[in-house]
């Protein structure tokens, strides 16, 4: 099967997107809730730098996130929980042979009974430029570990911008500090002191689209 990898930039949020991903055969896709999807299981985790960029595009979403019931505010980062059918895995655990268990070897078998609580039966239920930068640059290792030239450009694309994110995000956590703010306990003071910080843009790479046989 011919999948393309392709990269767009649009308000400064990039995304990685493969036209493959809901009909992905790597571990990670793997699902056991009768749903397609590609890193889904993960649970959200917003950092201050991708709450500064949801501000520049829709300041509002923030502010109804937090309202949620599956949502905890931390001093410096957003988490939303999603679903863990642990009856459903138990079963799994319990009626798989000791082969079909061990074919997955060490990876967490919890995160084929885990789904994040956007993903609808069409995909992800919210615009990328309002997603964690890790939802947006997530390789499965099908792509990852793919030897293709082109494939290795994405992979230092997103570990490089992870360390931009990494060391923007400890230096915003520092002027929060020093402002004595957490989102925890003045969440619309912590988004207006975001909304005026001036922060250096990443510098991204001009990558060209990848077709592949998976």
């Amino acid at each position: 099967m011919e999948s393309i990898l392709s990269y767009k930039v649009l308000d400064n949020t990039p995304i990685f997107k493969c036209n493959s991903c809901k009909n992905c055969t790597s571990m990670e896709s793997t699902n056991m809730l009768g749903i397609n999807r590609g890193c889904c299981f993960y649970f959200p985790k917003y950092s201050l730098i991708d709450i500064k960029n949801i501000i520049n595009f829709k300041k509002d979403f923030l502010f109804k996130l937090i309202t949620k019931e599956n949502v905890i505010t931390h001093n410096y980062f957003i988490e939303v929980k999603g679903t863990f059918d642990k009856t459903a895995y138990s079963n799994f655990a319990k009626n798989s042979t000791e082969g079909e268990f061990s074919k997955y070897g060490n990876f967490d078998k919890t995160l084929f009974f885990k789904k994040c609580s956007f993903i609808t039966p069409k995909g992800c239920s919210i615009d990328f430029r309002l997603r964690p930068h890790q939802c947006n640059l997530y390789l499965c290792r099908n792509l990852s570990e793919n030897s293709s030239y082109l494939c290795k450009n994405y992979s230092r694309e997103r570990k490089d911008y992870f360390a931009y994110c990494n060391y923007m995000n400890t230096t915003l956590i520092q002027y929060f500090k020093d402002n004595l703010l957490t989102l925890k306990n003045n969440f619309k003071q912590s988004v207006n002191f975001l909304d005026k910080i001036k922060i250096d843009n990443f510098l991204f790479s001009k990558l060209e689209n990848v077709k592949l046989t998976l």
